[in-house]
């Protein structure tokens, strides 16, 4: 057996083996004595311990609560309380198979309500007290439960009927009295699995019990039985009203509060006790309307709805000092009888604030991004970023700080406040690594922190970390949101919130502000690589310019200086001029080079403009490969064109001849050793189709176009698209199917 243990139960011995015991004062009596009925609400006082089953015949044979049982027999069920119903409801809140309610007699075991039993245990609605559990609850008037009736030490549960019979391995019951405080039968769920039983579960089951009352003991007169249907007609109404989870008002034809239940109280803050007319004037004091303005008595809801009118989603604000605003959604409507004559009004009561928050924080999303959308830096835009952040929260101060890489500290950039809530003094401008404070911690573990209130925190043993803490106390700041601002696992800086009021829900902020900080993330990662291709671009401007001057100019002067020594009609050795030769081709290929990585770097900067007119492609391949031939025949490569005939596309002339020139040179270049580059020119699909192919052209590491490895490719790709074209490479290197595509778009008409 295992204890319940809850703030209302508290266990101290656990030496002894058995069913669990949870003695309770006896609420149907009162402080002098008197018997008076139990209500709900009342506050259980109680304490358990572990001891073995009890049957006491003194209690169980006792002649007065043995009649009470007979008068609560014929009486409960005429109280039109659905008892089936009430069993059914207490198994299914348990997660049971089963639920019953019963009366406990001299011989027998009765059944009032019963779900689930088995029919052979519920036929004719009673059974032996032999197969009874109920029966040790009325005998030490106090709740029993067994978590696995065959697993105990003690042999009247591990022998039970139940038990062997039935399969039922655990049970839990509450007792059930009348109004002088006599125990006649109990509440019981019993489960065919063993189980342990909470302590949540067990004050469930008294509340469903408190559903029932104290069983009426009255004499059977015809007017105590309408007298006490009809409070117990009452007393049922109202606690279903007090178990809705929405919150309902009503008033009746003078305008008097007449239902204020459990879950307005609780939306309210207001305690259990006091009339409705108390709690609706102690509800008046902390309502607003969504512009921040008190409400007034004759706005409410249920107000205009004794006006007559019908009321829907009209919403309003809680405001209760120390705690966050929340947002509730109300319809009313006025109550009229069968002659249409109104005789009060009601309303019903939402919390909805979970889902405003929602859609604040999506605005908020969006507006962040928005905002840095159109900011050059977070310098710049950090503090309408704070401000939204901050004001979808309802929070009073925020902070960002980004990490100065080279200093090695957290400095801020942006900081936003309400009046009266400005507490970056507390804190240095920049922050190092060694100093205590949440930012600092943020930093170095690169996860957000959550303080709800600050005004509960453990002993804080550094000395400065708890001065901190009390001026933000004594500023009115009581809860603490703190979130990295991360581009992938490296930290980029902290973004940190404060409210006036402690906070309760961890998840929705801490992922709300997490988002936030990610975008952050985002725009300095994104900005950040601005930055390096800025960089870059600068970097390959200022390459282009040293090779179009720095070594243009020396070239130049090898390759005058080389044609003058090979025009001297001095008689030289064939080794010189075979060396001057060389000297001289080389000088013209790296001249080349140069020139392409200049087109090339125009191309991609758009400083080269392309003079755009009608092209004749099937002319300028055609002459590519006219002039491309005599080195094709050197290298032992047979050109095979095949060339539709009047392929026009709109171009530069002379990019579109740079481009097949490049083609051809590549693949003559990459396989000095013969063999054949097939070339097509087809209109396919809209566009003018060049294939290269073959050997030589299927050489990935020598296809024009990859811009890994010549400026010659990267030139012929760069011409490519600045014509609106794509440049594909089929295959891979290690198969000789490979080849080169391009297609450019054809004219329009």
């Amino acid at each position: 057996m295992r204890t319940l243990g809850c703030t209302l139960y508290m266990y101290i011995d656990g030496s002894v083996p058995g069913p669990v015991i949870h003695p309770i004062r006896r609420r149907g009596v009162g402080p002098d004595g008197r018997a008076r009925p139990s209500r709900a609400g009342d506050r259980l006082e109680a304490r358990g311990r572990r001891v073995m089953v009890v049957l006491n015949a003194a209690v169980l044979d006792d002649a007065a609560r043995l009649a009470a049982v007979e008068r609560g027999r014929r009486t409960l069920p005429r109280l039109r309380i659905p008892l089936d119903g009430i069993a059914r409801l207490a198994a299914r809140l348990l997660d049971a198979p089963m639920g019953v309610i019963t009366f406990i007699g001299a011989e027998e075991e009765h059944f009032a309500g019963s779900f689930g039993l088995p029919p052979s245990l519920a036929a004719g609605g009673q059974a032996s007290t032999a197969y009874s559990v109920c029966k040790y609850m009325v005998s030490i008037d106090a709740p029993v439960s067994s978590p696995d009736m065959l697993a105990d030490d003690d042999p009247q549960l591990r022998e039970h009927p139940l038990a062997g019979e039935y399969g039922v391995k655990a049970f839990l019951g509450v007792p059930l009295r009348d109004a002088d405080d006599r125990p006649l039968g109990s509440l019981t769920v019993l489960d065919t699995r063993a189980r342990e039983w909470t302590d949540a579960q067990l004050s469930t089951l008294i509340e469903v019990v408190e559903l029932l009352g104290p069983i009426p003991d009255r004499p059977d007169t015809a007017e105590n039985i309408v007298e006490d249907a009809a409070a117990e007609q009452r007393s049922f109404l109202s606690a279903i009203l007090d178990s809705m989870g929405e919150g309902v008002l009503a008033l009746d034809a003078d305008g008097e509060a007449v239902v204020f239940n459990r879950a307005l109280r609780e939306f309210y803050e207001l305690p259990a006790t006091g009339s409705p007319g108390e709690a609706i004037d102690a509800a008046m004091a902390h309502l607003h309307q969504r512009d921040g303005t008190v409400m007034k008595p004759d706005e409410l809801a249920v107000a205009r709805a004794m006006r007559g009118q019908i009321v829907t989603d009209t919403e309003a604000v809680l405001c209760v000092p120390g705690l966050p605003d929340r947002y509730l959604l109300t319809n009313a409507r006025p109550i009229r009888d069968a002659d249409g004559r109104r005789i009060g009004a009601v309303s019903t009561v939402r919390d909805v604030t979970g889902r405003r928050r929602t859609e604040r924080f999506r605005d908020c999303e969006l507006a962040v991004a928005s905002i840095l959308n159109q900011a050059d830096t977070l310098t710049e835009a950090g503090s309408a970023v704070l401000q939204a952040t901050a004001d979808a929260l309802g929070w009073r101060y925020a902070d960002l700080r980004l990490v100065d890489q080279t200093a090695c500290t957290l400095d801020r950039i942006a900081r936003w406040h309400t009046d009266g809530h400005d507490v970056s003094d507390l804190l240095p401008e920049q922050l190092r690594p060694d100093q205590a404070s949440v930012a600092t911690l943020v930093w170095a573990t690169g996860q957000p922190i959550w303080v709800p209130d600050l005004t509960r925190l453990p002993v804080v043993h550094d000395d400065d970390a708890r001065r901190r803490i009390d001026a933000y106390t004594e500023r009115g700041l009581r809860a603490l949101l703190c979130a990295p601002v991360c581009d992938g696992g490296t930290v980029l800086g902290v973004i940190s919130c404060f409210t006036d009021a402690a906070e309760d829900d961890e998840f929705l902020l801490t992922g709300f502000l997490t988002g936030v900080a990610g975008q952050l993330g985002h725009f300095l990662s994104r900005a950040r690589a601005d930055d390096l291709a800025q960089d870059l671009g600068q970097a390959r401007a200022d390459f282009t310019s040293l090779i179009g001057h720095d070594m243009r100019t020396p070239l130049t002067t090898i390759a005058s200086y080389t044609d003058l020594l090979l025009d001297d009609p001095r008689e030289r050795s064939d080794d010189d001029r075979h060396l001057l030769q060389a000297i001289a081709r080389n000088s013209t290929r790296l001249r080349g080079l140069i020139d392409n990585l200049i087109d090339l770097a125009a191309l991609q900067s758009g400083h080269l403009s392309l003079q755009m007119c009608d092209v004749d492609l099937t002319a300028v391949f055609a002459a590519a490969c006219e002039a491309a031939k005599p080195a094709a025949d050197a290298a032992g490569i047979t050109l095979q064109p095949k060339l539709d005939d009047d392929v026009h596309v709109t171009g530069d002339p002379d990019r579109l001849r740079q481009l097949a020139d490049l083609m051809l040179a590549g693949a003559i270049a990459i396989n000095p050793g013969g063999g054949e580059v097939p070339l097509a020119l087809t209109c396919t699909g809209g566009a003018a189709q060049i294939t290269l192919c073959g050997e030589a052209a299927g050489d990935h590491r020598c296809v024009p176009g990859d811009t890994s490895f010549s400026a010659e490719r990267a030139t012929a790709r760069a011409i490519v698209e600045q014509h609106g074209g794509t440049l594909t490479v089929t295959g891979t290197p290690d198969t000789a199917d490979t080849g080169l595509i391009i297609r450019l778009p054809l004219p329009a008409d």
